[in-house]
């Protein structure tokens, strides 16, 4: 037989198993006088955590079917018969069961059980009530965390991406800096949209390229030497020279006239 098949098969007894027992903890004898003592030993023993039983059965075949992620048959039981014990172990501490409870079978000593009720009178009597219910508590997580690393605290511990600092600060944070960001666009205005945006710029870029064009053409003018416009003629107009010529003119002058003797 294959490790699967007996897997499976291991699955199929376990639920098998555990609905038998749960049968046998019901008042009235379903399963014959053997699961019927099976079925009061089993109160007197464990009291409410019996019930644990059929649904130890149901979850080893839910690990055994692979029904519970990375949760595999044995932590599963592990788990299931750890609760068994811690949950009628805390509901003696707090209800404060006595040994004549367990002895008398009344209604809450039925319910703790002989098994978990033992440490619900003993540990008291050492620690307090606070110092059992606290070690209970921590027994509770570790048995959580041995099955599958989750613990009642998980909410309290810092995040991998979260910053140092307490939860509370870092959303007053968050909500000051959403709320300064708030003011802040609603004094800019609406944003542009991204077609305006992207216009402007094209827009700024063109006047930049004109601009360095226009300085580039002022720069080659200045270097070359400007040439003055021809003046221009009409069709048969003659080219007309200066009305007078500096070289027909008579030199000035240079001795002084006298005005008398003229």
């Amino acid at each position: 037989m294959s490790s699967d098949s007996r897997r499976r098969l291991g699955a199929i007894t376990a639920l098998v198993a555990g609905l038998f027992v749960g049968l046998t903890l019901l008042p009235f004898p379903v399963t014959g006088p053997i699961g019927h003592s099976l079925g009061q030993a089993l109160w007197r023993v464990l009291g409410a955590g019996a019930l644990g039983i059929p649904l130890l059965g149901i979850g080893l075949a839910l690990a055994g079917f692979e029904r519970l992620g990375t949760l595999d048959m044995k932590r599963s039981a592990f788990l299931i018969v750890g609760l068994s014990i811690l949950l009628p172990y805390l509901t003696g501490v707090i209800f404060h069961v006595t040994v004549a409870d367990l002895d008398t079978d009344r209604f809450l000593g039925r319910m703790v059980g002989v098994v978990p009720g033992f440490f619900a009178v003993q540990l008291p009597k050492g620690i307090g009530v606070a110092g059992a219910v606290l070690a209970g508590f921590l027994a509770l997580c570790a048995l959580t965390l041995a099955t599958f690393a989750w613990h009642p605290l998980q909410r309290l511990e810092r995040q991998p991406d979260e910053p140092a600092g307490t939860a509370k600060t870092l959303k007053a944070d968050g909500a000051r800096s959403e709320k300064a960001e708030g003011k802040r666009k609603a004094k800019e205005g609406p944003e542009p949209a991204e077609d305006s945006v992207r216009a402007r710029e094209e827009l700024r870029a063109t006047k930049a390229e004109n601009k360095t064009d226009a300085k580039a053409d002022g720069r080659s003018a200045k270097g070359r030497p400007a040439k003055k416009p021809e003046p221009r003629r009409a069709p048969g107009e003659k080219d007309l020279g200066p009305v007078w010529d500096v070289e027909l003119l008579a030199a000035p002058r240079t001795k002084g006239i006298d005005a008398a003797g003229s």
